[in-house]
């Protein structure tokens, strides 16, 4: 899910119970009035989807009257439709929150200005039971509301009954939930802080609870309510600190697991997204950070999937990626549409979308198999790849190259790989320290400071030899130096970033200075691309025997992206890479043989990757 073609990480994995294959295609249902389908939900081996029409024709020939209804479409395993249900109240009816529950029974909701109804229909399509929803003004058990107030229905289950839980933004701040008992008995709900009244989901475990999720952009929080509808009980809530990666309008999605934890999608406050899990005791299981955005999320019989920019994602229930899956819609992002919701279908996902501009009215569906899904690493065809693990030092030798390796549990251990690409472990060595960087007259040592950066030298027993300041020479808030060498005339090489606050987010470029052997800064200069662009950040750097000084720079304008390059300060080698690792923790190594070398790591959609790739300066390619 890279802004190239995306790479799934791992195998699309074969669960005991395999859904029914399901093909690809794309049809329109409705037709020739006014048809809108809205949301999407999975149902046995088919789907529901909900709406409005006007029609009484092509798919809702059956249908005799007139005016607008609400309207609940069944779809079998094939794509064709199985039954039709409208329903009317008045002349702005619209069928909302199709629901399947345990007991096989189907909820829905009807609503219209004379109010909502809750309906419950048999396996045919035809109401069993309907009741009204009482007046928004009963559901506030501490609060009374106004007519306009919006109420929110969620179809649930209790302890294996079907209730209605409404959910009542008062416009102030506050909501509350209401619970509707089949048998017409109301219990209303209590007032607490809102959440985000108008995203939920009802909790799968049984135990009744509607879960809100909400975004607290000051404290870098994003977490979910777990509310119990028709109580005084106060809500339980949970979350997740994300700090940097929060944003305005972050939630996009939510669906619940069996066991009661709920997944939420969001747009990071930079580029990408995030995916966090929480389970039922208010526990972080996962929080990912995506390369894209997931709109809309959906249960699968391994996990869960997602909508993104090319296609469908599945993710197993730790959020690790099982594979993509591309749709066929245009991928240019001025043509980039996205569903207005995403459900289970067989093995794959369908996908509810909009008519098109200049189309008929008609609700069109796309299904998207799980089949043949994309399975390629990235870094396949590397000298080395280690999943779930972070770089931490990286060293060449006479022998190949040795990685330094953290796993996710924070056990460490040390890889030598020789030229060939055979791996073996070998003796930890030290962790690459930041702000220190081993040179030929000792340790070079530096410190972000207002204003610039204080940068030292000092002797092996620990002596300050000479102390400067570099100072950031263009407006931007803060400098960062993330790497040194020291060249063949004796002076030193720093590289590192410019950072700059704005209302997008921390933009960077890429810096380099030359500090002389004598302590006196003799240049600083921003570092440009070849095509005049300003690199994002100076990764790491080595002196080549033939090539001078390289660098091994980073394109993004984010702190954490973008593809890498390698370049060299006098402009004749400008080598672009097929890989982005991370910024603060890439390394470009060359052996005795003069063999160029870069190691990092790259986060892929929550799963850690660390790579070792080979690069030949002559062909421009690296092994990949």
């Amino acid at each position: 899910m890279r802004k190239r073609a995306a790479a799934a990480l791992m195998a699309w994995m074969v669960m005991q119970a395999t859904p029914a294959a399901a093909q690809d295609w794309l049809r329109s249902y409705g037709g020739s009035g006014r048809d809108s389908l809205r949301e999407i939900v999975s149902v046995g081996d088919g789907i529901l989807a909900a709406g409005s029409t006007t029609s009484s024709d092509g798919d809702l020939s059956i249908r005799t009257r007139e005016g607008k209804t609400g309207w609940l479409l069944r779809l079998g395993a094939d794509g064709s439709v199985l039954w039709n249900f409208c329903s009317s109240r008045d002349g702005k009816a619209e069928i909302c929150s199709p629901f399947v529950h345990d007991n096989g029974c189907v909820s829905c909701v009807l609503t219209g200005e004379r109010g909502q109804e809750w309906i419950e229909l048999n396996e045919r399509g035809r109401a069993e039971k309907r009741v009204a929803v009482p007046d928004v003004t009963r559901l506030c058990r501490h609060e009374r509301q106004g007519e306009n107030t919006p109420v929110y229905a969620v179809p649930h289950d209790r302890e294996g009954q079907p209730f209605l839980a409404l959910v009542v933004d008062h416009g102030d701040g506050t909501c509350c939930i209401a619970e509707l008992a089949q048998d017409g008995r109301l219990s209303p709900g209590m007032s607490f802080v809102k959440a985000e009244a108008d995203l939920f989901a009802a909790c799968r475990d049984e135990s009744g609870r509607i879960a809100m999720p909400y975004a607290d952009e000051a404290s870098g929080a994003l977490g979910v309510c777990f509310i119990q509808p028709g109580t005084d009980e106060p809500p339980t809530v949970a979350q997740a600190n994300l700090g940097e990666w929060l944003s305005d309008g972050v939630l996009l999605d939510c669906v619940a697991l069996e066991d009661g934890s709920v997944i939420l999608s969001g747009q990071k406050k930079q580029i990408g997204g995030v995916l966090v899990r929480i389970n039922a005791l208010g526990e972080t299981v996962f929080a990912h950070s995506m390369d894209d955005i997931v709109t809309k999320l959906t249960v699968t019989s391994g996990g869960f999937a997602g909508y993104y920019r090319q296609g469908i994602a599945y993710f197993d229930e730790d959020g690790g990626l099982l594979g993509t899956k591309e749709a066929e819609y245009p991928t240019d992002e001025r043509d980039v549409r996205f569903p207005l919701g995403i459900a289970a279908f067989g093995n794959g996902v369908a996908a509810l979308f909009e008519p098109e501009e200049g189309e008929a009215e008609e609700c069109r569906i796309r299904v998207i198999s799980g089949e043949n899904l994309d399975e390629d690493c990235e870094y396949e065809n590397a000298l080395f790849v280690q999943k779930d693990c972070t770089l931490l030092n990286a060293r060449a030798n006479q022998s190949g190259v040795t990685l330094l390796l953290e796993r996710r549990d924070g056990q460490r251990f040390s890889v030598q790989i020789d030229r060939g690409g055979t791996a073996k472990e070998t003796e930890i060595f030290q962790e690459r320290i930041a702000g220190r960087q081993t040179v030929d007259a000792g340790t070079l040592t530096w410190q972000e400071t207002e204003g610039g950066a204080w940068v030292a030298l000092e002797d092996e027993q620990g002596n300050v030899r000479w102390r400067t300041r570099t100072v950031i020479h263009t407006a931007a808030d803060r400098l960062e130096w993330l790497c040194a060498v020291q060249l063949p005339d004796g002076s030193y090489a720093l590289g590192g970033r410019c950072l700059t606050d704005t209302a997008d987010g921390e933009q960077q470029e890429a810096v380099l200075c030359i500090i002389g052997n004598d302590a006196v800064l003799r240049r600083i200069s921003t570092v440009q691309l070849r095509e005049g662009r300003s690199a994002g950040c100076v990764c790491d750097m080595l002196v080549h025997p033939q090539k001078g000084l390289l660098m091994l720079t980073s394109s993004g304008k984010w702190t954490h992206s973008g593809a890498n390059q390698i370049q060299s300060a006098d402009g004749s080698v400008h080598l672009p890479l097929e890989i982005g690792f991370e910024a603060d923790g890439a390394r470009l190594l060359t052996d005795e043989n003069g063999e160029i070398y870069v190691a990092g790591t790259d986060e892929e959609n929550g799963q850690r990757i660390t790579a070792l790739v080979r690069v030949n300066l002559q062909t421009g390619k690296a092994t990949l």
